[in-house]
């Protein structure tokens, strides 16, 4: 091998293809995992910048993805708790992937919300050429009203709404995660042919290690994810209160942490549930997929509310990934995935539709393997392992690899 060769080579070995930047931990983020995983079976060279929690180690290679952590964590707070968080988040990745492109190479830098004003911590890059490419997890206006009100905050929601449009324009390209996002984002005039959707499906190796079991006359169900008011896991409590005494041998785990984690508790202790409602806490996100096949039954509770209405959980998939039956609150999103023959659909807050659909599929084990089996198939065309492909042709046209 020519000196000539050589030197070509340690050049590219040197350089990355592409930097992702999320406000949020690597590996429990399941889409970022399941990106940046794609990213390096498909040869790419992916370094990743994301908050850094306590026992994290501030550099290291996971999975061939070179992580570069932050110095600081999420926290959960007040308005301007988050205001001071993610402006530490934007001065600290724009130092870093600004000073890191130059001695890195990198052709493409992804930035996945929230915040929406983090992509444009990657202004030198892009000004130098480089290919940004914006992926939308969550509508950030409908969030904000969600969390602080319609008419609180006036100005702040405007600037939310004008920082959205202007990070759409800013990117090369745009992915969000359904069409019913996709399209507000249209209304609020973004241009619709760089916007792409990316469902929250898991990545292929999110399956079921053990066939289907069968649990007798115990009816388990599971909810995780983030404890919020805006989930809807008090619902489920009072659903279970509302069934209690009626002969009915149900159990709920709960699996995660959050802001609402001690009302649920609580409430779940105030309503003499207790005894059958367990709270896991937090797992590594390799570990969920244990306490899904725990279960008979996942349950979606989400309240209706402005983001609601565009939001496809994660966990949604992943019960159905696992062929699990799930119950789910009726809203737009969902809708435009799953119909009445894939998942049991109930009103949004209404405990005694909720615990109507728990008894149905209580005395009718058959019906929760035919939903299961309906929603599965249903999932095939939208699984990762068929997605993906639009995701690495995207980056592919972006990086020119």
């Amino acid at each position: 091998m020519s000196s000539q060769t050589r030197k070509s080579n340690e050049k590219d070995q040197a350089s990355r293809d592409i930097c992702i930047i999320r406000h949020g931990y690597y590996p429990d983020d399941a889409r970022v995992f399941k990106e940046a995983r794609a990213l390096c079976e498909a040869g790419y060279s992916v370094d990743l910048i994301c908050l850094r929690r306590s026992g994290d180690k501030r550099k290291e290679t996971v999975d061939g993805v070179h992580v570069y952590r932050l110095s600081h964590k999420h926290e959960r707070g007040s308005l301007l708790q988050y205001l001071y968080e993610y402006g530490l988040s934007f001065c600290k990745s724009f130092l870093l992937i600004t000073v890191s492109c130059f001695r890195r190479g990198y052709k493409c830098v992804q930035v996945n919300t929230l915040p929406d004003v983090l992509v444009f911590s990657t202004i030198i890059p892009r000004l130098f050429g480089r290919k940004v490419l914006l992926d939308m997890h969550e509508p950030a206006p409908e969030l904000f009203v969600t969390k602080y009100g319609p008419g609180r905050y006036r100005r702040l929601y405007k600037f939310v709404v004008l920082i959205e449009r202007l990070s759409i324009k800013y990117a090369n390209e745009v992915l969000t995660v359904n069409e019913a996002l996709r399209e507000r984002l249209i209304t609020r005039g973004a241009y619709g042919q760089k916007i792409h959707v990316i469902r929250n499906v898991p990545d292929e190796r999110f399956r079921p290690k053990m066939p289907r079991q069968s649990f007798g006359k115990r009816l388990t169900l599971l909810t995780h994810g983030t404890i919020a008011e805006r989930y809807g896991q008090e619902v489920i409590i009072r659903a279970l209160s509302f069934l209690r005494g009626k002969n009915y041998d149900l159990q709920l785990l709960i699996v995660g942490d959050g802001e609402n984690t001690e009302q649920v508790r609580s409430l779940a202790e105030q309503l003499g549930c207790s005894d059958i409602v367990t709270f896991i806490g937090r797992v590594p996100l390799c570990q969920i997929g244990e306490f899904i096949n725990r279960a008979n039954v996942g349950v979606v509770p989400l309240l209706r509310s402005p983001f609601s209405e565009l939001c496809q959980p994660n966990k949604l998939f992943e019960y159905v990934a696992y062929r699990k039956p799930v119950i789910v609150s009726r809203l737009r999103a969902v809708e435009e995935s799953f119909d009445d023959s894939c998942v049991m659909f109930f009103e949004p807050g209404n405990h005694e539709d909720l615990a109507r659909c728990i008894v149905e599929l209580y005395d009718n084990p058959e019906k929760q393997h035919e939903l299961a089996d309906n929603a599965y198939r249903r999932y095939e065309s939208m699984s990762w392992s068929a997605t993906k492909h639009v995701y690495l042709k995207l980056v592919k046209d972006l990086v020119g690899k």
